[in-house]
């Protein structure tokens, strides 16, 4: 047998070459495993359809129930109380609910299944959001964290130049002409920065 790595020779083990992870594509499953996974991936595009039909039905009856006050506020007490739904989760549905870009159907394969990560994404511009899902930035795998740190992570402040010029001595060596000059020049900087004078 022919070794040619000299490691191997001295009787040092060698870790083995990690293999990329190759993505398995439909065409490589069996019929059965295909059937599998299509009937998991419509229950999974559900998740998704299922939040946002519910914001929508919760703003359609808290509309209709506007002119019925008592009626509006059993509807809210039973969300919490019975559906466990909060008002801040509700408002959230709601708002994720009006977002026309999750409701169009071609985007139901690429958004993320959890409420709060959709609502946070709910805050971008309509362009802003189709864009990023086009380009994948915006996938079902995508976190809040993710989200948070991509599109509203605070920009980092610019800082503004500083301008220092220190002129230090005894001011009785300067002719009385030149302070009057130095004087001049200076007050014509106060327009554009601020000066500090000591002992002119």
């Amino acid at each position: 047998m022919k070794i040619s790595d000299p490691k191997a020779v001295a009787g040092e083990v060698l870790a083995p070459v990690e293999q990329q992870p190759h993505e398995v594509e439909m065409n490589d499953l069996k019929p059965e495993t295909q059937s599998f996974v299509l009937q998991i991936a419509e229950n999974w595009r559900r998740v998704v359809s299922s939040i946002i039909e519910t914001g929508q039905a919760i703003t359609a009856a808290r509309g209709s129930l506007k002119k019925d006050p008592s009626e509006l506020d059993r509807f809210d007490s039973y969300l919490r109380t019975r559906l466990g739904i909060s008002t801040s989760e509700r408002s959230k549905l709601e708002q994720i609910g009006a977002k026309m870009v999750f409701r169009q159907e071609q985007n139901a394969d690429r958004l993320p299944k959890a409420v709060a990560t959709l609502y946070q994404l709910s805050q971008l511009g309509d362009d802003q959001l189709q864009a990023a899902i086009a380009s994948e930035t915006i996938s079902p795998s995508i976190t809040l964290a993710e989200v948070r740190k991509t599109f509203f992570a605070p920009k980092a402040k610019k800082s503004k130049p500083v301008l220092t010029i220190s002129i230090s001595g005894n001011p009785k060596n300067i002719p009385s002409e030149k302070v009057v000059e130095l004087n001049a020049l200076l007050d014509e900087f106060e327009e554009f920065i601020k000066v500090k004078r000591t002992g002119l």
